[in-house]
C-alpha cells in the first residue's frame, strides 16, 4: 500500500529531513510572462491557484530584509558576482528587462 498524500510543506519537510514522501517535491520558476499566460490558460486567479493546479510544491521563502535593500541588491547580481561574472541588463520582451 501506498503512502498517503502529503501537503507541499510536509513533502518538503520529509525530503529535507532525509525520509521518504510520497513523491519528489517540484518547485516553479518561470518568468511574469509565463507564469501570467498560465493563469490566463488555465483559469488560475492568483498564484498559489497555478501552483495548486500544477502540482507544484512551491518553496516561498521568507526571511527579514534590510531597510536599504532593493531587488538589484540581492537578487540575481549577487548570485553570479560571488563568481566574478559580470551581469548586464538585456532586453526579451515588449516590456521586460533580465539580467544575464
Amino acid at each position: 500500500m501506498g503512502m498517503a498524500e502529503m501537503t507541499p510543506r510536509e513533502r518538503w519537510t520529509s525530503v529535507l529531513e532525509g525520509r521518504g514522501a510520497d513523491r519528489p517535491p517540484c518547485d516553479y520558476w518561470a518568468t511574469a510572462e509565463v507564469t501570467a499566460r498560465l493563469r490566463r490558460d488555465l483559469n488560475c486567479p492568483d498564484d498559489r491557484a497555478l501552483w495548486k493546479c500544477l502540482g507544484v510544491d512551491k518553496c516561498i521563502h521568507l526571511a527579514p530584509r534590510h531597510p536599504r535593500a532593493v531587488e538589484t541588491d540581492w537578487h540575481l547580481q549577487s548570485l553570479f558576482s560571488i563568481w566574478g561574472i559580470a551581469t548586464r541588463d538585456i532586453g526579451y520582451g515588449q516590456e521586460s528587462t533580465v539580467r544575464s
